[in-house]
């Protein structure tokens, strides 16, 4: 299993998303992470100057991931 593969399921598929409304319409929708902290997508710490005011698509919130493991 590939490493974007095994971070969807950690931080949660989208039908578990789904499940607990953090994928509404289509969408990855904005939520508070366990710490509190505005999260989008697969894990995303929102940070301060952006915004997701009509969440992500499923190719916007897999873009985001990879842009976030090539920084970390």
């Amino acid at each position: 299993m590939d490493l974007i593969t095994q971070l969807k399921i950690f931080e949660g598929t989208k039908e578990y998303q789904k499940y607990i409304g953090y994928y509404r319409n289509g969408r990855f929708q904005v939520y508070k992470d366990h710490l509190g902290y505005p999260t989008i997508g697969y894990g995303h710490l929102i940070k301060k100057g952006e915004s997701f005011p009509n969440g992500l698509t499923d190719e916007e919130a897999e873009a985001l991931l990879i842009k976030d493991i090539a920084i970390a």
